[in-house]
């Protein structure tokens, strides 16, 4: 079981230190052909390998992509016979058309352990960090991202004290979705790597 597990880190390690230093070539290395990811930048999944790194060249090629760093901590691990659960929460820097974007994520990498004894990722799941969380909220990370966000507006309104016991309430808000830029730059992945680390 230690065996085990040294080994695991030891690829999870590996693959987030190619992505802190860019090295595009050892990163995807990490991952098997088939694998799958996700992540809240884009607006679809990657269905394999070679999709995403179709999207990492779109990203260095159309916004100037560059990792600049990466740090992992909050870590985790649990093996189920071939297979491991990573996770991690990730700070990565990277650069987009020569500025320095800074971004806080959580990661889920599955690895799968290979006839020769290795061990490759073959999915990864990124999410970004909300900012002003409730800590309960923060520590569910299972509620979908709108229900967060509303049930943060809730929270923050329980704590406004009231005016005037006789004012008309008004109805509450809903949050909307951030809006985006045409042709913005993702977030960083690592996080870990991948965008993913």
């Amino acid at each position: 079981m230690e065996h085990t597990q040294t080994a695991v880190l030891a690829a999870a390690d590996s693959l987030v230190d190619a992505f802190s230093r860019h090295d595009r070539e050892k990163y995807f290395a990490a991952f098997s052909k088939d694998a799958t990811f996700i992540f809240h930048n884009l607006d679809r999944p990657l269905r394999n390998r070679a999709a995403y790194e179709a999207e990492w060249a779109t990203w260095e090629e159309r916004d100037g992509f560059k990792v600049l760093s990466c740090r992992s901590s909050d870590r985790n691990l649990q093996l189920l016979g071939p297979v491991a659960i990573f996770t991690h929460s990730v700070e990565t820097e990277a650069e987009f058309g020569g500025e320095a974007v800074t971004s806080q994520e959580r990661e889920t990498i599955v690895f799968e352990k290979q006839p020769d004894g290795g061990w490759l990722a073959v999915h990864e799941h990124l999410s970004r960090v909300l900012r002003n969380e409730s800590p309960c909220i923060q520590r569910d990370q299972g509620l979908d991202k709108n229900i967060r966000d509303v049930l943060s507006v809730k929270l923050r309104s329980r704590r406004r004290p009231s005016r005037s016991r006789t004012r008309r309430q008004r109805p509450m808000r809903w949050p909307g979705r951030p809006s985006s830029r045409k042709n913005a730059a993702p977030n960083a992945l690592h996080s870990s790597p991948g965008f993913s680390a």
